[in-house]
């Protein structure tokens, strides 16, 4: 049996067949279709080598199907059918959308964004589920970001990484301690004595805001325990005379019911990005997606 090369096959070539076939006639397709007869009959030739089969047989004035092609009337119709959906495809509806939706974040980003945009989700699009993963310490890997669909993250990518990044929020570094244990680290010296807990995700012990600024005042400060996130922190610092430098809406989240006071440097605010890899930047899910995380973020 001759093997068929179903790649010469096309979009147009396959519409001409449906039109012979509906109306019987070369020449009342090519009229239809708007082009000469002598294309029509040169494409129908060139279709019936590729299919070898005469696919049309004459019968009176008009034309018959053969065997092979009634039976191609209903893959046809399905290859055009999906070739539309391609062209064409239908609206996004979160009602009906069923997918997962995977956004990488460490702790902080969590508990301020990820609660508030399950609600959403929930209420639009209930047939959707939600993981999360935890961000890569150092740069953001643009192989990793590319096969999640968001990354919330304090970093901005780097040139040329092929990602898009989008300022979500602002906070600032406030200190956190144990009112119950301990006095307010509000003057540098305090803070200078004070034993500090950090979370850990920088390997140099310099690359600290807060280390930072000390390291420029030609100061340090004394490191007692490094957490792997944010939400670690809580359990030592309470009932303990740590302190701890991190974002403020912390206190309502995973450091709440510690005190709180101002660093005593000078420190910019932290800003928080959201950021997806550039072959997402169209989709209209992932567009619908960013828009409920920046509702959440604009709520706070």
């Amino acid at each position: 049996m001759k093997k068929t090369d179903y790649m010469s096959l096309d979009g147009k070539s396959l519409v001409q067949l449906q039109l012979i076939y509906r109306l019987g006639s070369i020449s009342a397709a090519a009229l239809e279709l708007g082009v000469n007869q002598s294309t029509v009959s040169h494409n129908l030739e060139r279709l019936r080598r590729i299919l070898d089969d005469p696919l049309f047989i004459k019968s009176g004035r008009g034309l018959v199907a053969s065997a092979k092609m009634e039976a191609m009337q209903s893959p046809m119709e399905e290859v055009m059918a999906g070739l539309a959906r391609i062209a064409n495809p239908l609206p996004f509806d979160p009602a009906t959308c069923v997918r997962e939706f995977n956004i990488m974040a460490n702790d902080f980003e969590h508990d301020i964004i990820i609660p508030g945009l399950f609600k959403l989700l929930a209420q639009q699009a209930p047939q959707v589920s939600l993981r999360t993963q935890i961000s890569s310490l150092g740069d953001s890997d643009p192989l990793l970001v590319s096969r999640a669909d968001v990354e919330l993250t304090p970093r901005a990518p780097t040139e040329g990484s092929g990602l898009i990044a989008q300022p979500l929020l602002q906070d600032e570094l406030v200190m956190f301690y144990d009112a119950q244990q301990r006095s307010a680290p509000a003057t540098l010296e305090k803070c200078l004595n004070a034993r500090h807990a950090i979370a850990q995700f920088d390997t140099n012990p310099t690359a600290g805001r807060v280390d930072r600024a000390l390291y420029q005042m030609g100061k340090s400060r004394k490191i007692a325990y490094k957490a792997p996130g944010f939400a670690a922190l809580g359990a030592v610092l309470r009932g303990s005379t740590l302190v701890a430098s991190c974002p403020s809406r912390l206190a309502q989240g995973a450091l709440q019911g510690l005190q709180t006071c101002p660093l005593p440097m000078p420190i910019e605010p932290l800003t928080f990005f959201m950021t997806w890899h550039v072959r997402h930047r169209e989709s209209a899910e992932h567009r619908w997606l960013r828009q409920l995380i920046r509702s959440v973020a604009d709520s706070l």
